[in-house]
Order: structure tokens, then C-alpha cells, then sequence
């Protein structure tokens, strides 16, 4: 087994640490996937975590505030998602104890069929810090499986090895690309069976 502060482990919110990341004025509840309170809870303190979170919808917000078209409101803003993963950071922390090693990184771009969304021009390629232990930006080479955010997290954490934890596609070619581990969210976080 790695030792807990030679590894960086990365994981993707949702479908990995949530079922999807609540946005909003309502501020729901965090509902963890199942093993995630039990893994934070055995094995957080002094692991070093990078949550690592493509959060295109608010790139695909602002393309159609800007063109007029669909229903920007139904999607979440900036502040919103930093909030919402601020908020999911603080509960993994105060699962695992003081001693977890957490920062966030999202990824703002959007990319869809017809290619990139815009930027803002007040962020352009910046790299922004809007909450503590929080960095995001609109780059496109911070949105997985490009190496932006997992860049930014090995220069933040001094650690040997990676351990990407996920369930989706764009997580697993980044992992196989630069040379980390890929498990599964599903195996990772394995619930026995009761007896």
C-alpha cells in the first residue's frame, strides 16, 4: 500500500464524491456516494486530496448569457460551483479530522460539438483564487483530460505518486497520460456486502 503522504489522490466530485454537486440559494444537502464518508473518515488524516472538478456548465452559462439563447438560468454561476465545492471540502475535512491535505481545483471552459465556448474577458487565461484552498480558471488546458488542474496540484502537494479516483472517461485518458494511477470511483470505494 502507498503511504498516505507520498500520494496525491485526485478525485472528480461528481458521480465520485457525490451523486452531483447542489448549486444554488437552496444550498441542499451534500448526499456522499456510498464508502466515501467510511474512507475519508479511515483514511483522510494526512492525505494529501485534490478534488479536481470539470464545471463546464457555468463556461455554458455564460455563452448563452452572452448569445441570448436556451436557459442560462438553469445553470450554475461561478460563485455558486466555488461555493458548493467549498462547502463539499468542509465536510470531507471535518469527516477526516485537521490533519487532511485538501485544496480544489475547478475548471470553468466549456466545450461542446461546435468547440469552445468564450471567456470572460475579465478572466482570459488567469488563474484565480476565489475561496481559501480554491484555484480555478477558464483555460481550456485546465479542462480535463487536458493536465491544468493535475499540474497545479503537483506543484500545491509534494507528493510521489497519483491516484486518480473517478467515473468518467476524460479522467482516465488523463491518468493513463501522465503517468498516474486509475481506479474506478466503483472500486475504489467498494461497500461490502452485508453478512
Amino acid at each position: 500500500m502507498m503511504e498516505q503522504r507520498q500520494t496525491l489522490w485526485v478525485f472528480e466530485i461528481e458521480k465520485v464524491l457525490v451523486r452531483e454537486l447542489p448549486t444554488g440559494r437552496l444550498r441542499p444537502p451534500f448526499t456522499l456516494m456510498p464508502g466515501v464518508a467510511d474512507w475519508f473518515g479511515r483514511s483522510g488524516e494526512g492525505a494529501n486530496v485534490a478534488i479536481c472538478t470539470n464545471q463546464g456548465g457555468v463556461g455554458l452559462r455564460y455563452w448563452q448569457l452572452r448569445g441570448g439563447w436556451s436557459n442560462p438560468a438553469s445553470l450554475p454561476t461561478q460563485q455558486e460551483v466555488v461555493e458548493a465545492v467549498r462547502r463539499l471540502a468542509d465536510l470531507l475535512e471535518e469527516i477526516a479530522g485537521p490533519k487532511l491535505n485538501l485544496r480544489s481545483y475547478i475548471a470553468f471552459a466549456f466545450e461542446g460539438k461546435k468547440g469552445w465556448g468564450p471567456v470572460p474577458p475579465l478572466y482570459g487565461n488567469a488563474i484565480l483564487e476565489p475561496a481559501d484552498r480554491v484555484k480555478a480558471s477558464w483555460r481550456q488546458d485546465w479542462r480535463k483530460p487536458a493536465y491544468g488542474m493535475l499540474a497545479a496540484a503537483w506543484r500545491d502537494f509534494a507528493a510521489r505518486d497519483t491516484v486518480v479516483v473517478s467515473a468518467w472517461p476524460e479522467d482516465k485518458a488523463l491518468a493513463e497520460k501522465y503517468d498516474a494511477f486509475y481506479v474506478p470511483a466503483a472500486e475504489f470505494f467498494m461497500v461490502p456486502e452485508p453478512a
